[in-house]
Formats: C-alpha cells, structure tokens, sequence
C-alpha cells in the first residue's frame, strides 16, 4: 500500500479526474471498495517540501457516512499528514453576493447541520462545528496546510487559485475575462443535496457564518479527530 503526504477524497469520478490529471508517474490502487490513484507533484525550489505524494481516493457514493468510512481506512493504511475534500459545492450568494460560478469555496470549519432532539413542538437543531482536529481545540493545527485558509492584514485568504491550472470553461462566464475568487468560511455539511433557498435561510439561521454547503466533510472532520491529521475542504 504507497503511502502519501496528501490524500484528497472526491465524490465523483470528474472530480478525481481534474485532479489525477496533474499527478506524475500515476498508478492506481484499490482501497477496499474505493478506486484510489496515486501520484506526485514537484515542487521546484521548495527545498523542504521539493515533492508532495498524493493519494487520490474516488467515493462509492455521496455522503458523510461514505466519507468517514474511506478517509478512516486513508488514516489507517495510507498514513496521510493532512486530507483535502475536492470537488463541487452549493455557495450561499445571500452571504457573499459576489459568487460566481467555479469560484473557490475555503473552509476555516465545518458545521455538521443534521443532528436534532424531536420535541413536541417540533425538531431542535443541535448541529456542530468541527475544526481541524481535536487536537487544535478550535484553533488552526500548526502545519501547513492549515495556514492556507488563514487570512493576510488585508482580510485576503493566503490560499489563492492559480487560475493557469482551470482548463475547463465556468457555465455562464466569459472565461477569457473570468478569474476565480477564493472565500473562506464555514462550509455546512450534511445528507441532503440543497436546492431549496428556504433550508439555505434556515442553515444560515443556525450557523450566520456559512458561506455553503456539501455532504462529505463532516465525516472527514470526524474521521480527523483526535489525529494528528489536519483536513480542509476545497471546493468549487
């Protein structure tokens, strides 16, 4: 089993094939039942870290029981220092008016929104954020990976795209012109796909500081706890 320095987990194929597509000397791996690929990335001049070894892992299906499950078995053969989610997400255009379709979603928490106690008057919601680690106790871990989604003086996230690597056109942008924006927030997780404006006001109503949601990162964020392991959530 090769071990990594990055595992990145994906919820769909397309997803692990934008990503697989910038690894070198790639290979492919099963992880019970997850089709997993493996590769490396250089790093000219970075004499601390001059190549990065990635594990790509393909999910069965959506969702946070599906994400605990592959990035625990990750944890436990794969022996990875950090885990990314990649992929797509929903943005909340109410919080950040300037979304645009393939801007970058950062997550600095994840609020684990489905939890509740059924009471005669109806659910109460008893959803939670979780950080990068128990470890960290609501601050970031000290690695790397988790300085990115910390912010300049400026209040500009120091995780910016390198707009090079996007070969695909942005529905409804001119791609010519188009430059992805990154925004960083807490990123709602959950098991339903959202399409609905009311339960997006009603996510906003329990956590204000939600800049979108998703259904795989509150079971990395799970899988994570107590590890040394940091996670982040980087989605389009």
């Amino acid at each position: 089993m090769p071990i990594a320095d990055i595992a990145i987990i994906c919820a769909l194929k397309l997803e692990a094939d934008a990503v697989r597509q910038h690894l070198k000397e790639l290979s492919e791996f099963q992880l019970g039942p997850y089709q997993c690929y493996y590769g490396h990335v250089e790093r000219p001049g970075d004499d601390r870290y001059p190549l990065v070894r990635i594990a790509v892992l393909l999910l069965d299906r959506m969702g946070n029981l599906a994400s605990l499950h592959a990035a625990t078995l990750l944890l436990r053969e794969v022996y990875p220092q950090h885990i990314l989610l990649v992929g797509i997400c929903g943005g909340f255009k109410r919080v950040k008016p300037s979304y645009k379709h393939g801007d970058i979603v950062v997550s600095d928490r994840v609020f684990y929104y489905e939890p509740q106690k059924q009471k005669p008057t109806g659910p109460e919601n008893r959803g939670r954020e979780l950080f990068w680690s128990s470890n960290s106790k609501g601050k970031y871990l000290q690695s790397p990976l988790c300085a990115l989604a910390e912010m300049n003086r400026d209040g500009v996230p120091m995780l910016q795209v390198d707009t090079n690597l996007i070969k695909v056109s942005c529905p409804g942008e001119d791609t010519a012109r188009y430059k992805p924006t990154t925004h960083v927030g807490v990123v709602c997780s959950g098991e339903k796909l959202v399409a609905d404006r009311t339960f997006v006001n009603e996510l906003l109503t329990l956590n204000p500081k939600a800049i979108s949601v998703e259904m795989e990162a509150a079971g990395i964020a799970t899988a994570c706890l107590g590890t040394n392991t940091s996670f982040l959530v980087v989605k389009a």
